[in-house]
């Protein structure tokens, strides 16, 4: 015949429950953070896991493509700038941008068919009208998207050549 549990033994036994089962609990929390870092450590890491960026080739040849750099009449070019998703502290595709001012009497209209001409005039396909003019265009066997955008303050445009690394629907 077995002895009869006291009271101190009911209190050992339910805290040796509670201390196996923070135990556990412990174990497969343990076991969940070290497969999310392996994952994480396996794709590339949090921070850099969707960063697909150009080589400064790339961008260079982005930057020369005759769209961006040809000449607007009615613009003045206010700004240039390159985005690469990498850089500390970026997070867009990589693209190149070029930033116009237009002068007095230009409108929106006459810029956007001036870019429609150097798009065709350079092997673009251009997206149906919108109204963001956009095209997309292969280099060395990678897809480039163009925007323009009206808009810009003071009065002006972007216009801006894309690439994102990975395949997507480059339409507006």
């Amino acid at each position: 015949m077995t002895a009869p549990v006291t009271a101190p033994e009911r209190r050992r036994s339910a805290a040796a429950v509670w201390v196996a089962a923070a135990a556990f609990v412990v174990l497969v929390a343990g076991c969940a953070v070290a497969t999310v870092v392996a994952l994480d450590k396996a794709i590339g890491g949090v921070a850099t896991r969707h960063c697909k960026t150009a080589s400064a080739a790339l961008l260079d040849q982005m930057a020369a493509d005759p769209v961006l750099t040809a000449d607007v009449p009615g613009t003045e070019v206010t700004a240039r700038r390159r985005a690469n998703p990498c850089d500390e502290g970026e997070e867009t595709p990589a693209s190149v941008t070029v930033v116009r001012a237009l002068t007095a009497g230009t409108g929106w209209t006459d810029v956007r068919a001036r870019y429609e001409q150097l798009l065709a005039a350079h092997g673009w396909t251009v997206a149906p009208a919108g109204e963001v003019l956009c095209g997309t265009r292969t280099v060395e066997g990678r897809t480039v998207a163009f925007e323009l955008r009206d808009g810009v303050p003071p009065a002006g445009v972007e216009a801006t050549i894309w690439f994102f690394g990975f395949p997507r629907d480059t339409s507006c």
